[in-house]
Protein backbone atom coordinates (compact mmCIF):
# COMPACT_ATOMS: atom_id res chain seq x y z
CA UNK A 1 0.00 0.00 0.00
CA UNK A 2 1.49 3.71 -0.87
CA UNK A 3 1.35 6.47 1.57
CA UNK A 4 -1.04 8.00 0.25
CA UNK A 5 -4.00 9.37 2.50
CA UNK A 6 -6.91 6.97 2.16
CA UNK A 7 -9.46 8.53 0.17
CA UNK A 8 -12.88 10.15 2.79
CA UNK A 9 -15.37 8.55 1.08
CA UNK A 10 -13.52 5.19 2.03
CA UNK A 11 -13.29 5.86 5.84
CA UNK A 12 -15.90 5.55 8.78
CA UNK A 13 -15.61 6.46 11.87
CA UNK A 14 -18.56 4.63 14.51
CA UNK A 15 -18.83 4.15 17.97
CA UNK A 16 -17.59 0.66 19.06
CA UNK A 17 -19.45 -2.88 19.01
CA UNK A 18 -19.70 -5.43 21.55
CA UNK A 19 -18.93 -7.85 18.84
CA UNK A 20 -15.19 -6.19 17.89
CA UNK A 21 -13.16 -6.57 21.39
CA UNK A 22 -11.20 -9.17 19.32
CA UNK A 23 -10.20 -6.48 16.77
CA UNK A 24 -10.05 -4.23 19.69
CA UNK A 25 -7.53 -6.29 21.50
CA UNK A 26 -5.47 -7.07 18.38
CA UNK A 27 -5.06 -3.60 17.81
CA UNK A 28 -4.08 -3.03 21.20
CA UNK A 29 -1.36 -5.85 21.17
CA UNK A 30 0.29 -4.11 17.96
CA UNK A 31 0.27 -1.15 19.96
CA UNK A 32 1.80 -2.64 23.21
CA UNK A 33 4.53 -4.65 20.79
CA UNK A 34 5.85 -0.86 19.14
CA UNK A 35 5.66 0.31 22.76
CA UNK A 36 7.59 -3.17 24.42
CA UNK A 37 10.25 -2.67 21.37
CA UNK A 38 11.54 0.94 23.11
CA UNK A 39 10.52 0.45 26.55
CA UNK A 40 10.81 -2.85 27.05
CA UNK A 41 11.70 -2.80 31.21
CA UNK A 42 8.10 -0.92 31.57
CA UNK A 43 5.82 -2.23 29.01
CA UNK A 44 4.95 -6.22 28.98
CA UNK A 45 5.52 -7.89 24.76
CA UNK A 46 2.15 -8.46 23.50
CA UNK A 47 1.76 -12.19 24.40
CA UNK A 48 2.05 -11.25 28.04
CA UNK A 49 -0.39 -8.15 28.18
CA UNK A 50 -3.82 -8.88 28.08
CA UNK A 51 -6.21 -5.90 27.62
CA UNK A 52 -9.12 -6.38 30.03
CA UNK A 53 -12.72 -7.48 28.14
CA UNK A 54 -14.54 -5.59 31.19
CA UNK A 55 -12.91 -2.59 30.71
CA UNK A 56 -13.96 -2.56 27.64
CA UNK A 57 -17.45 -3.39 27.99
CA UNK A 58 -17.34 -1.17 31.07
CA UNK A 59 -16.12 1.97 28.67
CA UNK A 60 -19.00 0.77 25.97
CA UNK A 61 -22.01 1.74 28.80
CA UNK A 62 -20.46 4.72 30.44
CA UNK A 63 -22.01 7.89 28.60
CA UNK A 64 -18.38 9.74 30.04
CA UNK A 65 -16.20 6.97 27.96
CA UNK A 66 -16.04 7.10 24.42
CA UNK A 67 -15.00 4.04 22.56
CA UNK A 68 -14.68 5.10 18.26
CA UNK A 69 -13.51 2.58 15.54
CA UNK A 70 -12.17 3.35 12.14
CA UNK A 71 -13.32 1.15 9.61
CA UNK A 72 -11.99 1.34 6.12
CA UNK A 73 -13.88 -0.30 2.82
CA UNK A 74 -11.75 -2.80 0.95
CA UNK A 75 -12.21 -5.14 -1.53
CA UNK A 76 -13.22 -8.03 0.64
CA UNK A 77 -16.07 -5.80 2.64
CA UNK A 78 -15.15 -3.72 5.73
CA UNK A 79 -12.44 -3.94 8.31
CA UNK A 80 -11.86 -2.38 11.15
CA UNK A 81 -8.40 -0.66 11.05
CA UNK A 82 -8.28 1.83 14.63
CA UNK A 83 -10.21 3.08 17.65
CA UNK A 84 -10.00 6.08 20.27
CA UNK A 85 -10.99 5.79 23.62
CA UNK A 86 -11.39 8.54 25.44
CA UNK A 87 -12.52 9.43 28.83
CA UNK A 88 -14.29 12.82 30.12
CA UNK A 89 -12.76 13.71 33.35
CA UNK A 90 -13.96 16.78 35.58
CA UNK A 91 -11.05 18.36 37.87
CA UNK A 92 -12.27 19.56 41.15
CA UNK A 93 -10.41 23.49 42.34
CA UNK A 94 -7.99 22.58 44.62
CA UNK A 95 -4.76 24.72 45.77
CA UNK A 96 -3.19 25.43 42.82
CA UNK A 97 -6.03 24.03 40.02
CA UNK A 98 -8.88 26.07 38.55
CA UNK A 99 -11.77 23.47 38.32
CA UNK A 100 -11.56 21.67 34.67
CA UNK A 101 -13.60 19.51 32.47
CA UNK A 102 -10.77 17.66 30.40
CA UNK A 103 -11.12 14.59 28.17
CA UNK A 104 -8.20 12.08 28.05
CA UNK A 105 -7.34 10.13 25.21
CA UNK A 106 -6.39 6.97 26.98
CA UNK A 107 -5.72 5.46 23.40
CA UNK A 108 -5.61 6.09 19.93
CA UNK A 109 -4.42 3.28 17.51
CA UNK A 110 -4.27 2.80 13.79
CA UNK A 111 -3.06 -0.39 12.61
CA UNK A 112 0.58 -0.01 11.29
CA UNK A 113 -0.18 -0.59 7.71
CA UNK A 114 -2.12 2.53 7.37
CA UNK A 115 -0.65 5.02 9.50
CA UNK A 116 0.49 8.34 8.16
CA UNK A 117 -2.82 8.35 6.06
CA UNK A 118 -4.69 10.83 7.85
CA UNK A 119 -6.90 8.67 9.70
CA UNK A 120 -5.44 9.43 13.26
CA UNK A 121 -6.62 13.18 12.25
CA UNK A 122 -9.56 11.76 11.85
CA UNK A 123 -9.67 9.80 15.15
CA UNK A 124 -8.71 13.18 16.90
CA UNK A 125 -11.07 15.28 15.37
CA UNK A 126 -14.34 12.89 16.57
CA UNK A 127 -12.49 13.23 20.01
CA UNK A 128 -12.65 17.31 19.40
CA UNK A 129 -15.92 16.81 18.63
CA UNK A 130 -17.37 14.88 21.65
CA UNK A 131 -15.46 16.48 24.08
CA UNK A 132 -17.42 19.83 23.04
CA UNK A 133 -20.54 17.62 23.61
CA UNK A 134 -19.59 17.02 26.66
CA UNK A 135 -18.35 20.73 27.40
CA UNK A 136 -15.21 19.81 27.96
CA UNK A 137 -12.06 22.77 28.55
CA UNK A 138 -9.52 20.54 26.76
CA UNK A 139 -8.40 17.22 25.24
CA UNK A 140 -5.11 15.92 26.84
CA UNK A 141 -3.13 12.85 26.24
CA UNK A 142 0.13 11.14 27.21
CA UNK A 143 2.90 9.56 24.39
CA UNK A 144 6.40 8.25 25.05
CA UNK A 145 9.45 10.66 24.14
CA UNK A 146 10.24 7.79 21.98
CA UNK A 147 7.04 7.75 19.47
CA UNK A 148 8.17 10.86 17.32
CA UNK A 149 5.35 10.42 14.56
CA UNK A 150 2.81 10.26 17.02
CA UNK A 151 4.14 13.42 18.58
CA UNK A 152 4.08 14.84 15.22
CA UNK A 153 0.20 14.19 14.64
CA UNK A 154 -0.52 15.45 18.36
CA UNK A 155 1.26 19.00 17.47
CA UNK A 156 -0.49 18.84 13.77
CA UNK A 157 -3.31 18.84 15.71
CA UNK A 158 -3.10 21.36 17.81
CA UNK A 159 -1.62 19.80 20.57
CA UNK A 160 1.04 21.50 22.92
CA UNK A 161 3.26 19.70 25.57
CA UNK A 162 1.84 21.00 29.06
CA UNK A 163 4.92 19.04 30.91
CA UNK A 164 7.28 16.22 30.77
CA UNK A 165 7.78 13.81 33.27
CA UNK A 166 11.16 12.12 33.98
CA UNK A 167 12.07 8.53 34.46
CA UNK A 168 15.76 7.74 36.54
CA UNK A 169 16.20 3.53 36.74
CA UNK A 170 17.24 3.32 40.49
CA UNK A 171 21.51 1.93 40.82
Amino acid sequence: MTTNKIPQSEIFLRGARGDEFDVYAALVAEADELHHHHVPTLIKPAGQAQPAEQDFFACLQNPDCMLDVVVVQTANGQAVVGFVQARLLAREEDRAHTANRAVRIEFIVVTEALRRRGIGRRLIARVNDWAKSKQADSVVLDSYAFNIVAARLYEKSGFQVLKKTYVQTVR
